[in-house]
């Protein structure tokens, strides 16, 4: 039994209310579950075959368990990799009566799964524990699987915004999933409402969910009904809003417990949402009622994103250095990972002191093929992480010098869009010479 795992099990008392968070393609998904241990078979769970967290793992098998201790700030986060079983000796292995109140027919039910996990580590606060050590090799998610469409309507945005309002009159503290790398981060956090802005979160501009989200900006949130056993999810894009006007508009003294002065103190910022979708999931069924949203702008624009990259063509990226002036170099293109979104390879050369001192950025990319030309105004960030080098490290990468995955040289810029256009010229110079015939 490793550290970690010791760890973990200090919190058994809290395994009821463990919180799984899955990935599936960029999104996340996240849901109270009932975590049991034995000796024999380590840390599992039991679930039905008919549940998307199988679908989910089968694309992306890192997930993250975390357990929410009272009064306590932190959260403490296991990181994983799950394996669903249905083979009969490891149901039997782990059956207990208790399972049939949860509508289990017995250790022989055709729909009972196991999901078992292997702890990787374990974060609460500023410890980290040490388990399983991670095979870089199994972070080979299949790099092939398409961005997702949009989804179709009807749109219900008011009704997911009373969904979340009404979670929030029973308990206003939300676990806050983020991405970090393929794995996922977990934290309470107390949300707060305006009519202008929706749902937000106050947090420290320097914090560890601030980085992961400029990163990454897909995230979930759960709020949950410990009274009824029921959940609202929420699926949602996130943004860091540092301007002094939002700031001043959302202030409320209460946030002096946290130790900001006012609406100028440069150590805070706001989260803030564009909701995706709302899940509400009570104990009686087994099928949550899903509240789809409008695409945010930010999916709209990804959707552009996306189909440049397919091009395969070099694109320019221009920064702005520390004076103002702006530098524009070509750069191999726009590449894709189902999970981890855009990004570009780079070493830390002059691009990329300028995209830590300024993170707003442009590419422009022209595909000589279609004569169609893509705009994006984008927000970078320089990201140097193991796990995002194996993931996507291609053997290509050898002959521009680097050593391998772990080349300490070897940095990414993710690339999150805050506005895409596409024109395509021929189009527009049929139209502009058919208006000058006119």
């Amino acid at each position: 039994m490793t550290e970690a795992d010791k760890y973990l099990l200090t919190h058994k008392g809290l395994f009821f209310w463990s919180v799984l968070s899955t990935g599936y393609g960029t999104h996340l998904n996240t849901r109270v579950v009932m975590l049991q241990h034995s000796e024999k078979a380590g840390f599992f769970i039991f679930t039905k075959n008919n549940t998307r967290k199988l679908g989910q793992i089968e694309q992306n098998g890192f997930v993250t368990l975390s357990i929410c201790p009272a009064g306590d700030n932190n959260n403490v986060v296991a990181h994983c990799s799950a394996r669903v079983s249905a083979k009969k000796e490891d149901i039997e292995d782990v059956w207990t009566d208790k399972m049939l109140q949860f509508g289990y027919t017995g250790k022989d039910d055709e729909r009972a799964r196991i999901v078992f996990f292997t702890i990787h580590s374990v974060v609460h606060g500023r410890e980290v524990y040490a388990g399983v050590p991670q095979d870089p090799h199994a972070f080979d998610i299949d790099r092939k699987a398409p961005l997702k469409p949009l989804p179709d309507g009807p749109y219900k945005d008011k009704e997911a915004m009373a969904a979340v309002r009404a979670a929030m009159d029973i308990d206003k503290n939300a676990c806050l999933i983020t991405w970090n790398a393929l794995h996922q981060e977990s934290r309470m956090m107390e949300t707060i409402y305006s009519d202008e802005f929706g749902i937000a979160h106050a947090t420290s501009g320097d914090s560890k969910k601030v980085k992961e989200i400029d990163a990454n900006p897909n995230v979930n949130l759960l709020f949950v009904n410990k009274k009824d056993l029921s959940q609202v999810v929420v699926d949602a894009v996130c943004w860091v809003d540092r301007t002094l006007e939002t700031k001043k508009k959302m202030w409320n003294d209460s946030l002096k417990t946290y130790g900001y002065a006012g609406p100028e103190d440069p150590k805070w910022v706001i989260l803030r949402y564009a909701l995706r979708s709302v899940e509400k999931h009570v104990i009686s069924t087994n099928v949550p009622e899903v509240l789809v949203c409008e695409p945010p702008a930010y999916d709209r624009d990804t959707q552009i994103m996306y189909r440049a990259s397919l091009t395969g063509k070099p694109c320019f990226l221009t920064t702005v250095d520390k004076e103002g002036i702006p530098h524009s170099r070509m750069m191999g293109g726009i590449s894709f990972h189902p999970t981890l979104g855009f990004w570009m390879g780079s070493r830390f050369c002059k691009k990329a002191e300028q995209i830590s001192q300024n993170p707003h950025t442009t590419i422009t990319l022209y595909d000589d093929k279609t004569t169609d030309e893509y705009c994006f105004e984008v927000f970078c960030t320089m990201v140097q992480s193991p796990m995002f080098n194996y993931a996507t490290f291609e053997d290509y990468l050898y002959s521009v010098g680097y050593t391998g995955p772990d080349d300490k040289n070897m940095w990414k810029i993710t690339v999150n869009p805050t506005k895409a256009q596409m024109m395509n010229v021929n189009e527009f110079w049929e139209q502009a010479n058919a208006s000058r015939k006119k």
